[in-house]
């Protein structure tokens, strides 16, 4: 009896958690070749390259371009993320009948995230690097 009682509960509280991430950002600069710094580490890529971020629970970054000669470049990657339930998220909480509990939908379904996604944006990242000293003005962080 125990054995059925527990057993019961378990298939009633149990869900599926699904992660997806698409932390992959193409990064580009005018000139080409200059180094792709991410959160003020070296990634050992140039530009133009793929980076993968990485981390599903991590926050916003800063991409940074670095060129000799160059004054040095930085981007902030904001990331984005959702999660949902099955209720919210297959469309099957239409109004049926005047209320609706498809035998599909577990109690955890209920209660725990069905889905976990996220994004960064922007998704390409392109800088223009400019020699040193020749930069337009740009407003300094005291003003």
């Amino acid at each position: 009896m125990l054995r059925t009682a527990i057993l019961v509960l378990c298939c009633l509280a149990s869900a599926c958690t699904s992660f997806k991430s698409d932390s992959n950002v193409f990064v580009s600069s005018t000139p080409a070749g200059a180094e792709i710094w991410l959160d003020d580490e070296p990634t050992g890529m140039t530009t133009p390259a793929m980076v993968e971020i990485g981390g599903f629970f991590a926050g916003d970054h800063d991409i940074t371009l670095k060129l000799a000669g160059y004054e040095p470049e930085t981007r902030r990657l904001r990331k984005h993320g959702t999660a949902r339930t099955s209720r919210w998220g297959d469309g099957a909480d239409e109004n049926l009948l005047g209320w609706t509990w498809p035998f599909w939908w577990t109690l955890g379904e209920w209660f725990v995230p069905f889905e976990l996604s996220h994004r960064y944006t922007p998704h390409e990242v392109h800088a223009v690097l400019y020699e040193e000293g020749k930069a337009p003005f740009r407003a300094s962080e005291d003003q």
